[in-house]
C-alpha cells in the first residue's frame, strides 16, 4: 500500500457493507436537511465541511471500501456531494417525499 495512502480497518457496520452491499443496492448514506427561511448552499457546505465539527472531520465520509479496509480518497471533491433541490409539496409531506426521490434516484 502506499505510504501517502490512509487507511483504517473496518468494524463489524463496515464489514456488514460488505455482506449485503450489491449493484443495485448501494450502501450510500443519503442526508437531507429542510431549512425553514434561507441559507445558502455556501454556507451549508462551510458548516458540513468544516474538519473540526462537520462531516469532514469524519474520515469515513471521505473514504472507500478496499478489501476490509476503508481508504481516505486523496482527491476527494466535496462540492460534489450536494445537490440542491425544492420539494413540490406540503410542508408535512416533505419527509415522503424526500423518501421517495432518492429511491427513484438512488441519491
Amino acid at each position: 500500500m502506499d505510504a501517502d495512502v490512509v487507511s483504517h480497518r473496518m468494524t463489524a457496520v463496515g464489514l456488514t457493507t460488505l455482506v449485503t452491499e450489491t449493484a443495485e443496492n448501494r450502501s450510500i448514506a443519503n442526508c437531507g436537511f429542510e431549512i425553514e427561511g434561507t441559507m445558502s448552499i455556501a454556507k451549508i457546505k462551510e458548516i458540513l465541511g468544516d474538519r473540526e465539527t462537520g462531516f469532514m472531520k469524519s474520515y469515513r465520509f471521505r473514504s472507500k471500501a478496499v478489501g476490509h479496509t476503508f481508504i481516505e480518497i486523496q482527491d476527494f471533491d466535496f462540492d460534489a456531494q450536494f445537490s440542491e433541490i425544492t420539494c413540490p409539496v406540503q410542508p408535512d409531506g416533505h419527509e415522503a417525499w424526500l423518501l421517495n426521490e432518492i429511491g427513484q434516484r438512488g441519491s
